[in-house]
Protein backbone atom coordinates (compact mmCIF):
# COMPACT_ATOMS: atom_id res chain seq x y z
CA UNK A 1 0.00 0.00 0.00
CA UNK A 2 1.20 3.50 -0.83
CA UNK A 3 1.76 6.08 1.90
CA UNK A 4 -0.60 9.06 1.86
CA UNK A 5 0.29 12.56 3.01
CA UNK A 6 -2.87 14.61 2.44
CA UNK A 7 -4.62 17.30 4.44
CA UNK A 8 -7.76 19.34 3.79
CA UNK A 9 -8.63 22.37 5.94
CA UNK A 10 -11.23 25.11 5.88
CA UNK A 11 -11.06 28.02 8.25
CA UNK A 12 -10.52 31.74 8.73
CA UNK A 13 -7.34 33.52 7.67
CA UNK A 14 -5.30 35.23 10.37
CA UNK A 15 -2.01 36.81 9.37
CA UNK A 16 -0.92 36.85 5.73
CA UNK A 17 2.50 37.67 4.33
CA UNK A 18 3.24 37.51 0.61
CA UNK A 19 6.78 37.25 -0.71
CA UNK A 20 8.25 36.93 -4.20
CA UNK A 21 10.45 33.88 -4.84
CA UNK A 22 12.07 33.86 -8.27
CA UNK A 23 9.17 35.76 -9.84
CA UNK A 24 6.50 33.60 -8.17
CA UNK A 25 4.21 34.90 -5.41
CA UNK A 26 4.15 32.82 -2.22
CA UNK A 27 1.72 33.43 0.65
CA UNK A 28 2.42 32.36 4.23
CA UNK A 29 -0.97 32.21 5.94
CA UNK A 30 -2.08 31.40 9.47
CA UNK A 31 -5.39 29.54 9.25
CA UNK A 32 -7.73 29.06 12.24
CA UNK A 33 -9.99 26.03 12.52
CA UNK A 34 -12.39 25.33 15.37
CA UNK A 35 -12.92 22.05 17.15
CA UNK A 36 -15.35 20.83 19.77
CA UNK A 37 -14.31 18.09 22.19
CA UNK A 38 -16.51 16.47 24.80
CA UNK A 39 -15.24 14.99 28.04
CA UNK A 40 -16.62 12.02 29.94
CA UNK A 41 -19.16 14.21 31.77
CA UNK A 42 -20.79 15.37 28.53
CA UNK A 43 -19.30 18.87 28.71
CA UNK A 44 -18.16 20.36 25.42
CA UNK A 45 -14.96 22.38 25.21
CA UNK A 46 -14.46 24.59 22.19
CA UNK A 47 -11.00 25.39 20.92
CA UNK A 48 -9.20 27.06 18.04
CA UNK A 49 -6.27 25.42 16.28
CA UNK A 50 -3.88 27.55 14.22
CA UNK A 51 -2.21 26.06 11.14
CA UNK A 52 0.74 27.45 9.17
CA UNK A 53 -0.05 27.22 5.44
CA UNK A 54 2.25 28.02 2.51
CA UNK A 55 0.50 28.72 -0.80
CA UNK A 56 2.50 28.93 -4.03
CA UNK A 57 0.94 30.73 -6.99
CA UNK A 58 -0.32 28.16 -9.50
CA UNK A 59 -3.29 26.86 -11.46
CA UNK A 60 -5.51 25.83 -8.56
CA UNK A 61 -4.84 28.73 -6.19
CA UNK A 62 -5.95 32.36 -6.07
CA UNK A 63 -3.43 35.16 -6.41
CA UNK A 64 -1.72 35.12 -2.99
CA UNK A 65 -1.99 38.93 -2.86
CA UNK A 66 -5.82 38.60 -2.91
CA UNK A 67 -5.97 36.60 0.35
CA UNK A 68 -7.01 38.84 3.24
CA UNK A 69 -7.32 38.48 7.00
CA UNK A 70 -10.80 37.18 7.89
CA UNK A 71 -11.37 35.40 4.55
CA UNK A 72 -12.76 31.89 4.71
CA UNK A 73 -10.17 29.70 2.99
CA UNK A 74 -10.35 26.08 1.84
CA UNK A 75 -6.95 24.41 1.26
CA UNK A 76 -5.77 20.99 0.17
CA UNK A 77 -2.18 19.90 0.34
CA UNK A 78 0.40 17.94 2.28
CA UNK A 79 2.04 18.22 5.69
CA UNK A 80 5.74 18.97 5.89
CA UNK A 81 7.69 18.63 9.14
CA UNK A 82 10.64 20.98 9.62
CA UNK A 83 13.25 20.51 12.35
CA UNK A 84 15.26 23.30 13.91
CA UNK A 85 17.33 23.88 17.00
CA UNK A 86 16.09 26.67 19.24
CA UNK A 87 18.16 29.17 21.20
CA UNK A 88 18.00 26.74 24.12
CA UNK A 89 19.79 24.08 21.97
CA UNK A 90 16.70 21.86 21.98
CA UNK A 91 15.58 20.35 18.67
CA UNK A 92 12.02 21.37 17.82
CA UNK A 93 9.49 20.35 15.18
CA UNK A 94 7.46 22.77 13.10
CA UNK A 95 4.47 21.48 11.11
CA UNK A 96 3.54 23.29 7.90
CA UNK A 97 0.82 22.69 5.29
CA UNK A 98 2.05 23.03 1.70
CA UNK A 99 -1.09 23.78 -0.30
CA UNK A 100 -1.46 22.61 -3.88
CA UNK A 101 -5.05 23.82 -4.09
CA UNK A 102 -6.71 26.77 -2.35
CA UNK A 103 -9.98 28.60 -2.72
CA UNK A 104 -11.45 31.66 -1.04
CA UNK A 105 -14.93 30.56 0.05
CA UNK A 106 -17.63 33.13 -0.52
CA UNK A 107 -19.96 33.44 2.45
CA UNK A 108 -23.15 35.38 2.85
CA UNK A 109 -22.91 38.24 5.30
CA UNK A 110 -25.57 37.89 7.97
CA UNK A 111 -27.73 40.92 8.56
CA UNK A 112 -27.57 42.01 12.22
CA UNK A 113 -30.75 41.19 14.10
CA UNK A 114 -31.37 44.88 14.92
CA UNK A 115 -31.39 45.73 11.18
CA UNK A 116 -34.09 43.11 10.45
CA UNK A 117 -36.68 44.69 12.78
Amino acid sequence: MEDINKIELEGRVGNVSVINVGGTSVAHVSLATNEALSNGRGEVALGTVWHCVTIWRGEDVPDPASIRKGDRLHVEGRVRVNKFTGNDNVEKLFYEVIAHRAEIVKTKRRTPLAARV
